[in-house]
This record gives C-alpha cells, sequence and structure tokens, in this order.
C-alpha cells in the first residue's frame, strides 16, 4: 500500500483491516493500494466489490455504520457488475494502484498473490485490527493460501442432502445435523453392507431418475405380445425379465452406460466441492483455471488440456523408484 503524504503506511493498513472487520465481508486488502488522508487526520480509503443492486444496499448500510462508529475514517465506494469490476481492477492493478479493499474470489487469490497485490492479513489479526472469531468452523480457512490470510469470507453456499429415512432406520443409521464428509461415507458403507445396495445415488440423483425414465420408456413400447406368449411357453415373471425383456434393452443400457460414464468424466462440482490442492484437480476443473475473471480463455492452454483428455490416464515414470502415476499440474 503506497504512503499518503501525511498518512502513515501503517494508520491505512489499519483502516483497511477495520473495515474488514466491520463490514465482515469476502474482501481483500491490498499490499499496494492508495489510501489517502487529510490535515485532519482523516482517512479515506477505497473499497470495490460487484454483485446485486440487493448486496449493494446492505453493503452501504454496514458502511455508514462504519463510518459513523469511526468518523475518521472515510470510505470510497465503487460497485460494479462482474465484468466491468475486473476489467477496471485488472488495469488498477496492472498499475499499481488497485482499491484498498475488495472483494476478490477464492480461485484468485493465488494468482494476484503472486502479483504482490494482496496483504497477508495474518498481522492485522494478531495486532488487533480484523477479527476472526464468529464464522462457521473451518470457513475463515478459505481465504489462507501457502500459509498467508489473503482474505475473510463473505459467506457460503449450502448444498442439500435428501435421504431415505426407511432406508436408514433398516441400517440402523440415526441421521443428525452437523455430520462431516467421513460420517457420510460410514454411513453409505453400512447401508451397503446392510440393505445390499447402494447408499447412494451420486452428486447429481435426477441424472439416475432420467435413466429410469429411459429405461421404463423403453421397456413399455416392447410388444405386449412378446409378454403372451412367453406366458403361453411356460415362462414366469423372472424368467421372462432375464431372457427377453433384459436382452431387448441393451440400446436403452449403452446409452444409460454412456451418458454415466460422461456425466462422470466431465463432473465439475464433485471435485470442486472433494479437492482443495490445485496438484490433485482433475482436468474438468482444472481447465476452469484457464479461465480469467472476464470470461476470457488462454485458448493454448486449454486446446493442449482438452488433447490430452482424449485418455484418461497420463502416466508419469519416475526413473528412480521404477513406478508411475496421473497428475494435472494447474497452470502457473
Amino acid at each position: 500500500m503506497r504512503q499518503g503524504k501525511v498518512v502513515e503506511r501503517r494508520t491505512v493498513l489499519k483502516a483497511a483491516g477495520a473495515s474488514l472487520a466491520v463490514t465482515g465481508l469476502g474482501t481483500t486488502a491490498t499490499a499496494c493500494g492508495g489510501g489517502s488522508g487529510s490535515g485532519d487526520g482523516t482517512v479515506t480509503i477505497r473499497y470495490a466489490w460487484w454483485g446485486a443492486a440487493d448486496r449493494a444496499q446492505r453493503i452501504n448500510k454496514t458502511i455508514d455504520l462504519f463510518e459513523k462508529k469511526h468518523p475518521k475514517i472515510k470510505v470510497k465506494t465503487d460497485f460494479q457488475p462482474y465484468t466491468d469490476f475486473w476489467k477496471k481492477f485488472n488495469t488498477q492493478a496492472s498499475g499499481g494502484n488497485p482499491p484498498d479493499v475488495f472483494q476478490n474470489a477464492v480461485g484468485f487469490l493465488r494468482k494476484y498473490d503472486a502479483k504482490n497485490v494482496l496483504l497477508d492479513l495474518h498481522e492485522q489479526v494478531k495486532a488487533g485490527h480484523l477479527r476472526v472469531e464468529g464464522f462457521q468452523a473451518g470457513l475463515e480457512k478459505f481465504g489462507e493460501i501457502d500459509g498467508k490470510l489473503l482474505g475473510v469470507p463473505v459467506g457460503s453456499n449450502s448444498m442439500a442432502l435428501v435421504i431415505d429415512k426407511p432406508v436408514y432406520a433398516r441400517a440402523g443409521i440415526t441421521p443428525e445435523m452437523g455430520g462431516t464428509w467421513d460420517d457420510f461415507d460410514e454411513a453409505m458403507a453400512r447401508v451397503r453392507d446392510r440393505t445390499g445396495r447402494a447408499g447412494d445415488s451420486g452428486m447429481y440423483g435426477v441424472t439416475e431418475a432420467f435413466f429410469v425414465f429411459l429405461m421404463v420408456q423403453f421397456m413399455r413400447n416392447l410388444p405386449r405380445e412378446l409378454d403372451e406368449a412367453a406366458r403361453l411357453d411356460g415362462c414366469g415373471h423372472l424368467r421372462f425379465y432375464w431372457s427377453i425383456v433384459l436382452p431387448l434393452c441393451r440400446p436403452a443400457l449403452v446409452t444409460s452406460a454412456i451418458f454415466t460414464s460422461i456425466n462422470a468424466w466431465n463432473d465439475f462440482m464433485g471435485p470442486l466441492i472433494y479437492l482443495n490442492e490445485p496438484g490433485t484437480y482433475t482436468v474438468s476443473l482444472g481447465l476452469k483455471m484457464f479461465v480469467d475473471q472476464e470470461g476470457l480463455a488462454n485458448c493454448g492452454g486449454m486446446i493442449a488440456i482438452r488433447w490430452s483428455r482424449s485418455c484418461p490416464c497420463r502416466p508419469s515414470s519416475s526413473p528412480s523408484s521404477g513406478t508411475s502415476s496421473t497428475a494435472w499440474r494447474p497452470p502457473d
């Protein structure tokens, strides 16, 4: 952060940290912003964010409360639509004059830290200028990259988990709020072992519902005469299904298998939730890292990665150990 003529760098950092603590937004103080001050000790900090109009209204109300509590700190706001925000911000950051406090995205923290745009907020926390308590357990860690606290979260999204209570009951499981992924994995294993059926339908249960619909509609279109002829020949229900219906359903089964494989291979949300380290990202998730904030893509890199997707595994051998592993390296 650049010094003003009459404002020390420490003062502006304290102002930025205080605004973070009071507003509680997913923002990041900059390492080279342009805070300014006047002769009476008043400090002005610049605060930029994107979003919808209702978010802007809430933030402006919060800023009003903050300025009443800290009359010597004035906040100059800059609210933009998402695309316009990043165009302006990238220009400011390239010129060494980004906002003092701004909204950011978790996926971009490492990028801007490498460009020395972000401030490590750990010192502000230790000095008491920034409070990080009160977040949902673990949420405060989302802004940490390589041991640096580069931001504090504005909030988090939640995913719903729909369960079949009778199946849980038959497996001897009592569902409880606040479980972990390990609890979920253990519950699914117990459902499988005690009921003989898969406990989890996958990330997109509606996809499996589509395949059920596809199979039902395919079977309904089979000629009824086959059923009548099989009964005359003495076939029971199981024999009729196994020897006649199932072989005739091969086109539908193959279609379901193909689409299921494609869905699993192209899955984005699953790896986004489960994987935390860029070195373990799947190709579908890694491709997203080639798209910048403005929606512009690194076409060369994406084409190279997409070409590599034609082979599910790309082994790389280690001469010293004689073993091979498959990994994807994210772009620098």
